[in-house]
């Protein structure tokens, strides 16, 4: 073959690949990546359903983010506690740091504790999440547009010999069609729990993976939705931090 020819079709599959290799984001994607470094106030939901159906906790948080630098406030504003688990009550929590070392300020019926985490980010954050889509009119509007969204976490015991398990978390993405914005974020924790719960009953208890599988199955499974509204964009009420000398 010509040494020419040769060139020209090796340069040719470079341009390619390339092509496929940097390809450009999806707007879904473009949406959920501008919102992570954009300031916003928001609503969070935590609830939880027995197995036939019947609601057993509704937590309600109000909350502010600031992105550089980061910090960021909670507060319970609801708890319904149906099935009435005795649990210290938590009532509100500050972060303050940046991604990789966070100081944390809790505050629960007991007073406030001081720790250092990562940083908080909702679910789905740094995640290879698939979307699709929803042409169903029961979710879709004429002034939103809803994907689902799906990614998988790995997850393993303190047992080195224990191969890891896999969890999916599914997604529902809700967008403002006018402004190309996020307006909420439903999260299913129900696969994930289950996964943790499997994986607890193996470090802790020593079980086997069939066992701790089987226990679990046994156990009254919970389910678990988080929903995150966005409530605005930009300018968030301002907040100080406070003082954990003073309490």
């Amino acid at each position: 073959m010509n040494k020419k020819l040769i060139i020209v079709i090796l340069l040719i599959s470079v341009v390619f690949c390339g092509c496929n290799y940097k390809r450009d984001k999806s707007e879904i994607e473009k949406i959920v990546s501008d919102f992570y470094i954009t300031d916003y106030s928001y609503e969070e939901t935590t609830e939880k359903y027995a197995d036939d159906g019947s609601l057993i906790l509704r937590l309600v948080y109000e909350g502010e983010v600031f992105q550089k630098p980061y910090k960021e406030h909670k507060k319970v504003i609801s708890c319904d506690n149906f099935n009435h688990t005795a649990n210290k009550q938590l009532n509100e929590i500050y972060f303050q740091g940046s991604d990789k070392a966070v100081t944390t300020y809790i505050s629960t019926d007991d007073g406030w504790t001081k720790q250092l985490t990562t940083r908080n980010y909702p679910y789905g954050y740094a995640e290879s999440i698939t979307f699709s889509k929803i042409p169903d009119e029961t979710f879709s509007t004429d002034h939103v547009d809803v994907y689902i969204g799906e990614y998988t976490v790995l997850l393993s015991s303190k047992n080195s010999s224990f191969q890891k398990l896999s969890a999916t978390v599914t997604q529902k993405y809700y967008v403002d069609k006018e402004n190309k914005v996020l307006t909420k974020i439903e999260t299913d924790l129900t696969d994930l729990n289950r996964m943790r719960n499997t994986i607890n009953y193996i470090s802790v208890n020593g079980y086997s993976l069939e066992e701790a599988q089987k226990k679990v199955a046994l156990d009254n499974e919970i389910k678990e939705i988080n929903i995150l509204n966005i409530t605005k964009y930009g300018d968030p009420d301002d907040f100080q931090i406070p003082d954990i000398q003073e309490y």
